[in-house]
């Protein structure tokens, strides 16, 4: 070989270790996460078996616009913080966590407020998203007679809980198939995409730490793990209160509006006499003062003096029956209702631009402030 022969394979040589030295790649117990610095092209194999596999494109948008990252200094063998700049120019900081069961990307945007979304490519099939995902298939299983939990081909850039079907929402996605699941947790307005080529998952509006976990294993190391990181981050999973699985009686279902002292009561006790073997109760309807702005349980610990003459002996009454008993309770406050103005005072509610925001939706009918549930002494 000559001389200029040897030192073009030098030169190509030199050229592909370069390459080989700028992918990100950490490793924990049999899992590797790699990342292309480009684009932030990321994804995890186990024992050299590509589980999340990258996206095609980029692994991270900010604001619409690609991301490219290189390291803030060196990476450790399962840690490494990323400087991050999108094509756009907007920055963002990203820091990678490896565990053997648990990753978690977290992205620090440089302006709070832009859109964030994470993107990998797209496995199926995909269960999870709780509500949403009876919302998504209703119709076809009408159609077809059966019910599908596959939530492949779910999207959704205004992802939050709604007035019908969608009470009880969850953006925790799992892959039992490929051995992983994911989720964003972040309290406010998500965006996520879920189908055999790509999988999103990211936020409207940024706050200053955007979290994407990742979940590696089986149903029962992925569940263990997902527990650890809901209870971390502060919505905590507690241990049930037994008696709600037994049997119940809901005001509501029973009877409508049409409830008072004597309804409610010669129903349940009704259903005691026949040998139902009820452990709860919930009035949770028509308990309110009549006038309209008084309304539904806006009008909380309020009773109608003519349905409900005396709601402690009624309550005596189901408490001498070994029942435990719950009323209805919402978040909803009316603006002209007995509590807005302290609620207002105290800063109870949720806020916009430092005044506590009304809203107005399906139900109440009304105007109202939605207690703020990041607040201690709001929930107190």
């Amino acid at each position: 070989m000559t001389l200029r022969k040897l030192a073009v394979v030098a030169a190509l040589w030199g050229a592909v270790a370069c390459a080989a030295q700028s992918r990100i790649v950490l490793k924990s117990g049999d899992v590797t996460f790699t990342a292309e610095p480009k684009g932030f092209r990321y994804g995890f194999a186990i024992d050299g078996r590509t589980f999340v596999p990258p996206d095609a494109m980029a692994g991270l948008l900010l604001a619409g616009s690609p991301v490219s990252v290189k390291p803030e200094g060196e990476c450790v063998a399962s840690h490494c913080v990323l400087s991050g700049t999108s094509a756009a120019g907007a920055t963002v900081r990203v820091t990678v966590t490896l565990n053997p069961h648990h990753a978690q990307l977290v992205a620090e945007p440089g302006h709070t407020g832009d859109e964030v979304r994470f993107v990998s490519g797209g496995a199926m099939p995909a269960y999870g998203l709780a509500d949403h995902a009876v919302e998504q298939k209703q119709f076809s299983t009408l159609a077809n007679k059966q019910f599908n939990t596959d939530v492949t081909g779910f999207a959704d850039d205004v992802f939050l809980s709604g007035q019908l079907l969608t009470r009880l929402v969850s953006n925790f996605v799992i892959y039992p198939k490929q051995g992983f699941a994911e989720l964003l947790i972040d309290p406010y307005t998500k965006i996520v995409h879920t189908n055999g080529l790509q999988i999103v998952q990211g936020v409207k509006h940024s706050q200053e730490q955007v979290p994407l976990h990742y979940f590696f294993g089986n149903p029962h190391e992925i569940y263990a793990e997902y527990l650890k990181a809901r209870n971390a981050a502060g919505f905590k999973v507690w241990m049930p209160k037994y008696e709600a699985f037994g049997v119940g009686w809901e005001a509501f279902g029973a009877l409508g509006w049409d409830t008072n002292t004597k309804t409610v009561r010669d129903s349940i006790d009704h259903y005691l006499a026949d040998g139902y073997p009820l452990k709860w109760i919930v009035i949770g309807s028509g308990f309110w003062p009549v006038p309209p702005e008084m309304h539904e349980t806006t009008s909380i610990g309020l009773w109608d003096k003519e349905k409900y003459p005396d709601p402690a002996t009624l309550m005596a009454h189901f408490h001498a029956e070994k029942l435990k008993t719950m009323l209805g309770l919402r978040i909803t406050f009316i603006t002209t209702g007995p509590y807005f103005e302290e609620g207002v005072k105290r800063g109870y509610f949720m806020m916009k631009d430092g005044q506590s925001q009304i809203f107005k939706g399906g139900w109440p009918k009304m105007p109202d402030y939605l207690l703020e549930a990041r607040n201690p002494e709001a929930l107190n």
